[in-house]
């Protein structure tokens, strides 16, 4: 959750960056002198931190795929081992059977001998 609200966030900011880029375009069309070059150093600025998250973005969304490709595996090996007690649970099962049987038949014995 908390890497989508950061993605809505980034995302947010680089359409505000993209708007500010094209608003700063327009305005230097109208400056001239120091002012242009000002609003230039600005623009450039704003190019470098679109860039910047624009790869923050990507490399996010390249850690929340692998993250979630770790949990697919995590959820599969839990799977396995959940398959694995569930048949040694079984086969304790028939132990704990047989030995019950044992003892029966043991007492049936005894029980035939005293007749």
């Amino acid at each position: 959750m908390q890497e989508r609200r950061e993605g809505r966030e980034i995302q947010t900011g680089l359409s505000d960056n993209l708007r500010t880029r094209t608003l700063c375009q327009d305005f230097m069309q109208q400056l001239v002198g120091p002012e242009r070059q000002l609003v230039r150093q600005e623009n450039e600025d704003l190019c470098k931190q679109l860039l910047e998250a624009s790869q923050l973005l990507k490399s996010q969304a390249k850690e929340l795929k692998d993250a979630h490709q770790q949990q697919k595996l995590a959820l599969q090996d839990l799977l396995e081992l959940s398959e694995l007690v569930a048949e040694l649970c079984s086969q304790k099962q028939k132990v704990w059977d047989k030995e019950e049987m044992e003892v029966a038949m043991q007492k049936v014995n005894m029980m035939w001998q005293e007749i």
